[in-house]
């Protein structure tokens, strides 16, 4: 019988750390230790993750940045080439000064 209480104990484990999230219930040292070092791990591998995010978001609009500059020096092209096709005598006014005169007349 006796035998059978020790083979019994030496197959029991001790129960088994279950966290609870409430750091202040906890009196062990060694678990405060073990938290603060997960805490801290996993902070790092986060941080990682939102390096990577901000490093793909500054080579996107780095990317957009160019996409612009070639769009506005597009844009720019067209509206002198406009500006040539509606005044190519350089004058400043939209209408000749005959048809400026009739419309003012009516």
């Amino acid at each position: 019988m006796e035998q059978t209480n020790q083979n019994q104990q030496a197959h029991q484990q001790p129960p088994q750390f279950v966290c609870t999230g409430d750091c202040k219930k906890c009196r062990s040292m060694q678990q405060w230790s073990y938290c603060a070092s997960i805490h801290a791990y996993s902070n790092m591998k986060v941080l990682d993750r939102v390096m990577e995010t901000l490093v793909g978001m500054q080579a996107a609009i780095q990317a957009m940045q160019g996409a612009i500059q070639e769009l506005s020096a597009k844009i720019d092209a067209i509206q002198n080439s406009e500006a040539a096709v509606f005044d190519p005598n350089g004058e400043s006014e939209l209408f000749p000064k005959e048809f400026a005169k009739a419309a003012g007349d009516e």
